[in-house]
C-alpha cells in the first residue's frame, strides 16, 4: 500500500492553507461589498421617502429586496416601501406589503404603525386624483376595504395602548362605523323595497351588533320596526318602537314631519361624512 511521506502530507497542508487565505480575504471583501451597496440603497432610498420622491424610493427599495433580501434592512424597507405605495395611491401594493410585515414580525417594535398603515391603506383604497374634483360615496360600493380597515384600526385602539396612533385610529373608527352602518342601511332598505322583510331584519340586526353607536341607529330601528311590521310581526315591531322611543325620544315625536324630513337630513349628513372620510388627516 502507497504511504506518502510526512514531508509530503506537509507540503500538501501548507499548499491548501495558502490557498486558503486569499479565498477568505476574498469572501471578506465581497460581504463587505454587499454592506456597502445595501446601506447605499437603502439610504437613498430613505431619503428620496422623507423627500417626497415616492417613485424613485420604490424603485430603490426594489432592488434592495431583489439584490439583498436577506440584508439588515429589509424588514424596514418593506414597511417604509409600502408606505411609498400609499402615498402615490396604490393602496392595492401597499396592503399586500403591510400584510407580509405583519405576518413575518408578529413581534416586531413597530408593529403598531404596520396596522395603522394598513388601516390607512384601506381605509383609501380605490382613491384616486379625481376623488378631488368629485367625492366619492364610500356607502355606495363594495365595502370589504372599509370593513377591513375598521378591523385594522380597531386591533391597533385595542392592542397598543400606548401607540401615539391609538387616537388618529380612533378617529378613524368613528368614520368608518358611520360608513359601514350606512352601507347596511342601504341594503336592508334594499331588501324592504323588494319585500325580502327577514333579509332586511337580519342586516339591521348585524348593523346594531357590529356598528353599535353609529349615527344611524335610530333610522335603523325605525326600518327594523316597518320590516317587522310588513312580516305581521306587530309585538316585535311595537318592542322596537318603545327601545327607539326609549334611547331616541325626539326620534318619534312628530312622525310625518319626521318621515318628510329623514331623507334630506340623511343626504346632508352623508355628504358631510363622505367629504370627512375623504379628507380625513393621516
Amino acid at each position: 500500500m502507497f504511504r506518502p511521506h510526512a514531508w509530503t502530507i506537509a507540503a500538501i497542508l501548507a499548499t491548501a492553507t495558502l490557498a486558503g487565505v486569499p479565498g477568505c480575504a476574498m469572501f471578506g471583501d465581497d460581504q463587505e461589498k454587499e454592506t456597502r451597496e445595501a446601506d447605499y440603497l437603502y439610504t437613498t432610498a430613505k431619503a428620496s421617502l422623507q423627500n417626497g420622491y415616492y417613485a424613485t424610493a420604490i424603485e430603490n427599495y426594489q432592488k434592495l429586496e431583489t439584490s439583498y433580501p436577506f440584508s439588515r434592512y429589509a424588514q424596514a424597507a418593506l414597511l417604509e416601501a409600502a408606505y411609498a405605495h400609499y402615498k402615490i395611491d396604490d393602496n392595492e401594493t401597499a396592503t399586500v406589503m403591510v400584510e407580509r410585515f405583519i405576518n413575518n414580525n408578529p413581534n416586531h417594535s413597530h408593529l403598531d404603525y404596520a396596522y395603522y398603515l394598513q388601516g390607512l391603506a384601506y381605509f383609501h383604497y380605490g382613491k384616486n386624483l379625481l376623488n378631488k374634483l368629485i367625492p366619492r360615496d364610500r356607502t355606495a360600493k363594495d365595502p370589504r376595504p372599509l370593513a377591513k380597515s375598521f378591523v385594522a384600526f380597531n386591533h391597533l385602539y385595542d392592542n397598543f395602548p400606548a401607540s401615539r396612533y391609538r387616537e388618529s385610529a380612533r378617529e378613524h373608527l368613528v368614520v368608518l362605523r358611520n360608513l359601514l352602518a350606512v352601507y347596511e342601511m342601504r341594503v336592508a332598505d334594499f331588501y324592504l323595497r323588494q319585500g325580502s322583510y327577514v333579509a332586511a331584519v337580519n342586516r339591521i340586526r348585524y348593523m346594531l351588533e357590529n356598528y353599535d353607536g353609529a349615527q344611524d341607529t335610530p333610522d335603523a330601528l325605525y326600518l327594523m320596526a316597518e320590516a317587522y311590521r310588513r312580516l305581521g310581526a306587530d309585538d316585535l315591531a311595537q318592542d322596537t318602537l318603545r327601545v327607539l322611543a326609549h334611547n331616541y325620544p325626539d326620534y318619534l315625536d312628530d312622525d310625518l314631519k319626521r318621515i318628510g324630513a329623514r331623507d334630506a337630513r340623511k343626504r346632508s349628513w352623508l355628504e358631510n361624512l363622505s367629504d370627512l372620510a375623504d379628507n380625513l388627516l393621516d
